[in-house]
């Protein structure tokens, strides 16, 4: 999404585009429409990137902050020979893709 780290559209334009994107890719299931409808293009403070509709927190925060919680049982339970190594490495990398959707 070269347009959300540039700036060639407004937040609205954009975060209607990635939407759009995202339920096309994905379809439109009941979790897909959920999900596009939570999130959106905006500025928090002087970061402009994907942040949660109506509030101060960018998706890149947020999975940051994740960075070291444990394995969830749900997901041992789904991948049992999973390592903490393993998932660490998952979450830093969610934190990077969000990070490199951004710009200042």
């Amino acid at each position: 999404m070269r347009c959300l780290a540039d700036g060639s559209d407004g937040n609205e334009r954009i975060s209607e585009k990635l939407r759009a994107a995202l339920l096309a890719f994905g379809s439109e299931t009941p979790d897909n429409v959920s999900c596009t409808n939570r999130i959106e293009v905006g500025h928090v403070d002087d970061v402009r990137g994907l942040k949660l509709r109506d509030q101060n927190i960018l998706l890149s925060e947020l999975a940051y902050e994740l960075e070291d919680a444990p394995v969830p049982e749900t997901v041992k339970a789904a991948f049992p020979d999973i390592t903490g190594e393993d998932w660490s490495a998952f979450l830093r990398l969610t934190t990077l893709l969000y990070i490199s959707l951004e710009s200042s």
